[in-house]
Protein backbone atom coordinates (compact mmCIF):
# COMPACT_ATOMS: atom_id res chain seq x y z
CA UNK A 1 0.00 0.00 0.00
CA UNK A 2 1.72 3.01 -0.77
CA UNK A 3 1.96 5.99 1.47
CA UNK A 4 1.02 9.86 1.27
CA UNK A 5 4.53 11.54 1.05
CA UNK A 6 2.08 14.44 1.75
CA UNK A 7 1.62 13.67 5.31
CA UNK A 8 5.22 13.53 6.18
CA UNK A 9 5.44 17.20 5.61
CA UNK A 10 5.51 19.70 8.51
CA UNK A 11 4.09 22.72 7.40
CA UNK A 12 5.78 26.03 8.51
CA UNK A 13 4.15 27.67 11.77
CA UNK A 14 3.59 31.42 11.14
CA UNK A 15 5.20 33.66 13.47
CA UNK A 16 2.98 35.75 15.83
CA UNK A 17 2.50 39.39 15.01
CA UNK A 18 3.75 41.10 17.92
CA UNK A 19 1.37 44.12 16.46
CA UNK A 20 -1.39 41.90 16.87
CA UNK A 21 -0.74 39.46 19.25
CA UNK A 22 0.85 40.71 22.60
CA UNK A 23 -0.54 40.71 26.57
CA UNK A 24 -1.81 43.49 28.35
CA UNK A 25 0.50 44.48 31.31
CA UNK A 26 -0.85 43.83 35.02
CA UNK A 27 -1.13 47.29 35.38
CA UNK A 28 -3.15 47.76 32.58
CA UNK A 29 -5.53 44.56 33.24
CA UNK A 30 -6.11 46.52 36.79
CA UNK A 31 -7.01 49.84 35.29
CA UNK A 32 -9.64 47.29 32.39
CA UNK A 33 -11.20 45.57 35.16
CA UNK A 34 -11.89 48.93 37.41
CA UNK A 35 -13.26 50.64 33.87
CA UNK A 36 -15.38 47.56 33.37
CA UNK A 37 -16.27 47.56 36.90
CA UNK A 38 -20.24 47.94 37.37
CA UNK A 39 -21.07 47.81 33.55
CA UNK A 40 -23.30 44.29 32.45
CA UNK A 41 -19.78 42.38 30.93
CA UNK A 42 -17.60 42.57 33.89
CA UNK A 43 -17.77 39.04 34.08
CA UNK A 44 -17.43 38.37 30.65
CA UNK A 45 -13.98 40.85 31.09
CA UNK A 46 -12.79 38.73 34.31
CA UNK A 47 -13.60 35.52 32.73
CA UNK A 48 -11.63 36.51 29.82
CA UNK A 49 -8.75 37.90 31.27
CA UNK A 50 -8.46 35.44 34.26
CA UNK A 51 -9.54 31.65 32.69
CA UNK A 52 -7.96 32.45 29.07
CA UNK A 53 -11.43 30.92 27.43
CA UNK A 54 -11.38 32.07 23.40
CA UNK A 55 -14.24 34.62 22.86
CA UNK A 56 -16.31 32.01 20.85
CA UNK A 57 -16.39 29.63 23.99
CA UNK A 58 -17.17 32.28 26.62
CA UNK A 59 -20.10 33.78 24.27
CA UNK A 60 -21.50 30.02 24.00
CA UNK A 61 -21.54 29.30 27.66
CA UNK A 62 -24.91 28.31 29.67
CA UNK A 63 -25.35 28.42 32.85
CA UNK A 64 -25.95 24.60 32.89
CA UNK A 65 -22.43 24.86 31.85
CA UNK A 66 -21.25 26.00 35.15
CA UNK A 67 -20.77 23.99 38.28
CA UNK A 68 -21.08 26.48 41.57
CA UNK A 69 -20.71 23.33 43.99
CA UNK A 70 -17.41 22.04 42.70
CA UNK A 71 -15.99 25.59 40.68
CA UNK A 72 -15.77 24.31 37.13
CA UNK A 73 -16.70 25.90 34.15
CA UNK A 74 -17.47 23.00 31.56
CA UNK A 75 -16.74 24.63 27.94
CA UNK A 76 -18.33 22.58 25.32
CA UNK A 77 -19.54 24.99 22.14
CA UNK A 78 -18.34 27.83 20.49
CA UNK A 79 -20.49 30.39 19.12
CA UNK A 80 -19.59 30.79 15.48
CA UNK A 81 -21.20 33.10 12.44
CA UNK A 82 -22.08 30.93 9.51
CA UNK A 83 -21.65 32.15 6.08
CA UNK A 84 -25.25 32.49 5.02
CA UNK A 85 -27.23 31.25 8.18
CA UNK A 86 -25.99 33.82 10.93
CA UNK A 87 -24.88 32.93 14.65
CA UNK A 88 -24.56 29.55 15.18
CA UNK A 89 -23.24 27.38 18.22
CA UNK A 90 -20.61 24.86 17.00
CA UNK A 91 -18.71 22.28 18.73
CA UNK A 92 -15.20 23.45 20.08
CA UNK A 93 -11.98 24.15 17.67
CA UNK A 94 -10.78 20.78 18.95
CA UNK A 95 -11.43 17.79 20.78
CA UNK A 96 -8.77 19.08 23.44
CA UNK A 97 -10.67 22.11 23.40
CA UNK A 98 -13.50 20.81 25.14
CA UNK A 99 -12.49 20.58 29.30
CA UNK A 100 -13.65 21.60 32.62
CA UNK A 101 -11.86 24.88 33.73
CA UNK A 102 -11.71 25.81 37.68
CA UNK A 103 -13.32 29.18 38.52
CA UNK A 104 -10.78 31.58 40.51
CA UNK A 105 -13.32 32.53 43.74
CA UNK A 106 -13.28 36.05 42.41
CA UNK A 107 -15.23 34.90 39.24
CA UNK A 108 -17.79 32.72 40.99
CA UNK A 109 -18.74 36.29 43.18
CA UNK A 110 -18.65 38.16 40.04
CA UNK A 111 -21.27 35.23 37.91
CA UNK A 112 -23.35 34.78 40.91
CA UNK A 113 -23.75 38.71 40.59
CA UNK A 114 -24.04 38.72 37.18
CA UNK A 115 -27.39 35.71 37.31
CA UNK A 116 -29.15 38.21 39.79
CA UNK A 117 -28.63 41.06 37.17
CA UNK A 118 -29.20 39.11 34.24
CA UNK A 119 -32.64 38.04 36.19
CA UNK A 120 -34.28 41.88 36.59
CA UNK A 121 -32.74 41.90 32.51
CA UNK A 122 -35.16 39.13 32.22
CA UNK A 123 -38.08 40.61 34.43
CA UNK A 124 -37.58 44.03 31.81
CA UNK A 125 -37.51 42.21 28.71
CA UNK A 126 -40.53 40.58 29.09
CA UNK A 127 -41.99 38.73 26.52
CA UNK A 128 -39.03 39.99 24.39
CA UNK A 129 -36.93 38.09 25.94
CA UNK A 130 -35.32 34.63 24.43
CA UNK A 131 -34.45 31.93 26.69
CA UNK A 132 -31.39 30.24 25.60
CA UNK A 133 -29.94 29.55 28.70
CA UNK A 134 -26.86 31.95 27.65
CA UNK A 135 -24.94 33.57 30.53
CA UNK A 136 -23.41 36.06 28.40
CA UNK A 137 -26.61 36.97 25.97
CA UNK A 138 -27.37 40.54 24.81
CA UNK A 139 -30.13 42.57 26.99
CA UNK A 140 -33.03 40.36 25.67
CA UNK A 141 -31.38 37.01 26.12
CA UNK A 142 -30.43 36.16 22.28
CA UNK A 143 -26.43 35.78 21.47
CA UNK A 144 -23.88 38.17 21.35
CA UNK A 145 -22.74 38.89 18.07
CA UNK A 146 -18.84 38.73 17.95
CA UNK A 147 -18.14 41.87 16.00
CA UNK A 148 -20.41 44.15 18.72
CA UNK A 149 -18.21 42.53 20.97
CA UNK A 150 -15.52 43.87 19.76
CA UNK A 151 -16.82 47.03 19.52
CA UNK A 152 -17.85 47.22 23.10
CA UNK A 153 -14.20 46.38 23.92
CA UNK A 154 -13.01 49.28 21.93
CA UNK A 155 -15.25 51.19 24.12
CA UNK A 156 -14.03 49.80 27.10
CA UNK A 157 -10.49 50.44 26.19
CA UNK A 158 -11.31 53.96 25.56
CA UNK A 159 -12.96 54.24 28.95
CA UNK A 160 -9.91 53.02 30.26
CA UNK A 161 -8.23 55.22 28.50
CA UNK A 162 -6.03 52.48 26.90
CA UNK A 163 -5.04 51.86 23.14
CA UNK A 164 -7.20 49.77 20.93
CA UNK A 165 -6.97 45.85 21.16
CA UNK A 166 -8.05 42.35 19.88
CA UNK A 167 -10.77 40.75 22.57
CA UNK A 168 -8.50 37.80 21.46
CA UNK A 169 -5.54 39.27 23.05
CA UNK A 170 -7.21 38.82 26.82
CA UNK A 171 -6.74 34.97 26.48
CA UNK A 172 -3.08 35.45 25.69
CA UNK A 173 -3.31 37.91 28.54
CA UNK A 174 -4.51 35.22 30.43
CA UNK A 175 -2.13 33.05 29.88
CA UNK A 176 1.02 35.09 30.49
CA UNK A 177 -0.20 36.44 33.80
CA UNK A 178 -1.21 32.37 35.02
CA UNK A 179 2.38 31.49 33.89
CA UNK A 180 4.30 34.48 34.86
CA UNK A 181 2.37 35.25 38.50
CA UNK A 182 0.60 32.19 39.11
CA UNK A 183 3.41 29.84 38.59
CA UNK A 184 1.25 27.65 36.40
CA UNK A 185 3.93 24.79 34.30
CA UNK A 186 3.10 24.35 30.53
CA UNK A 187 1.49 21.12 30.68
CA UNK A 188 -1.02 22.76 33.45
CA UNK A 189 -1.32 26.00 31.12
CA UNK A 190 -2.19 23.70 27.59
CA UNK A 191 -5.41 21.85 29.88
CA UNK A 192 -6.50 25.49 31.01
CA UNK A 193 -6.49 27.05 27.34
CA UNK A 194 -7.20 23.31 25.78
CA UNK A 195 -4.76 23.30 22.67
CA UNK A 196 -4.13 20.45 21.56
CA UNK A 197 -0.19 19.88 21.81
CA UNK A 198 2.23 20.52 24.24
CA UNK A 199 4.22 22.16 21.78
CA UNK A 200 1.28 25.07 21.03
CA UNK A 201 1.61 26.46 24.48
CA UNK A 202 5.58 26.07 24.44
CA UNK A 203 6.28 27.77 21.52
CA UNK A 204 3.30 30.67 22.84
CA UNK A 205 4.12 30.78 26.56
CA UNK A 206 7.88 28.72 26.98
CA UNK A 207 9.42 32.23 27.30
CA UNK A 208 7.14 34.09 29.73
CA UNK A 209 8.91 32.36 33.13
CA UNK A 210 12.87 32.80 31.85
CA UNK A 211 12.11 36.73 31.62
CA UNK A 212 10.37 37.31 34.76
CA UNK A 213 12.91 35.33 36.61
CA UNK A 214 15.75 37.49 35.22
CA UNK A 215 13.61 40.33 36.14
CA UNK A 216 13.08 38.86 40.07
CA UNK A 217 16.79 38.50 39.94
CA UNK A 218 17.92 41.40 39.01
CA UNK A 219 15.56 42.98 41.88
CA UNK A 220 16.69 40.91 44.32
CA UNK A 221 20.68 41.37 43.33
CA UNK A 222 20.20 45.34 43.17
CA UNK A 223 19.06 44.95 46.87
CA UNK A 224 22.32 43.65 47.41
CA UNK A 225 24.21 46.04 45.29
CA UNK A 226 22.67 48.86 43.97
CA UNK A 227 23.87 49.98 40.35
CA UNK A 228 25.61 52.64 40.44
CA UNK A 229 24.19 55.91 39.39
CA UNK A 230 23.26 55.82 35.62
CA UNK A 231 23.78 51.99 35.25
CA UNK A 232 20.62 50.55 33.79
CA UNK A 233 19.85 46.71 35.20
CA UNK A 234 18.84 44.75 32.03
Amino acid sequence: MGQNVVSKVVAPRPERDPAKVHELTLEQVRTLLEAASGGRLYALWLVLISMGLRKGEALALRWSDLDMKTGTINVRRTLIRVKGQGLSFGTTKTDDSRRSCFMPVPVQVALQSHWVDQEAERLRAGSVWEDHGLVFPTSTGRPIEPSNLNRQFDTLLRHAGLGHDRVHNLRHTAATLLRAYGGVDLHDLKEILGHSTIATTSDLYGHVVPVVQRELMNNVASLLVPPADGQAVN
